[in-house]
């Protein structure tokens, strides 16, 4: 950052100042840590896609037009699978786990 003076020669070979006010914007970090089931897929800030756990690092423009970059800690959950083994009487009825009644 600063203000920058420059002496060149003009068209005519004169003496030319040229003041340059120059700004740093400065670079953006970020970071997210998200989780999905497996199968799922995760969209990544930069467009890339991830499906396995691990440390994703993207690199996009902010809005300064500067870059950004924004590290993904994503962890896939796994699905889950159980059994039950159940008794019912004749007749009657069970509720499964998800709502449904089996006779």
């Amino acid at each position: 950052m600063g203000v920058y003076t420059s002496h060149i020669a003009n068209a005519a070979g004169c003496d030319s100042m040229i003041t340059t006010n120059l700004t740093v914007i400065p670079n953006t970090t970020s970071s997210q840590t998200l989780s999905i089931c497996d199968g799922a897929t995760h969209t990544l800030p930069d467009g890339a896609t991830a499906t396995v756990s691990g440390v994703y690092t993207s690199h996009i423009a902010n809005a300064a037009g500067c870059d950004s970059t924004i590290t993904t800690n994503l962890t896939v959950i796994p699905n889950t699978t159980s059994t039950q083994t159940l008794s019912i009487c004749d007749g009657a009825t069970h509720t499964l786990p998800d709502g449904a009644t089996a006779t």
